[in-house]
């Protein structure tokens, strides 16, 4: 029940931002939207407990999908 509020108000929060945005270039919201979705998943894996932590190249492997979604939103 909880999911799909936080769900659509993180939408709406998102969609008045990038409306907030759109005189910026490209680059600028590609940034942003990167960096509030790097801070959120950094505080979810801090406040979730998990019984298994991702090892060093399941580290290297999110990183990596990081990178390759960055640049498919600039293409």
């Amino acid at each position: 029940m909880l999911a799909p509020l936080v769900s659509a108000s993180s939408l709406a929060i998102f969609s008045l931002l990038t409306r907030s945005l759109r005189a910026e270039p490209v680059d600028v919201t590609v940034f942003c939207s990167g960096l509030v979705g790097m801070a959120a998943a950094f505080i979810l894996e801090i406040a979730v407990p998990t019984s298994v932590t991702p090892t060093g190249p399941e580290w290297v492997a999110i990183g990596v999908v990081g990178l390759l979604s960055l640049t498919g939103h600039r293409l």
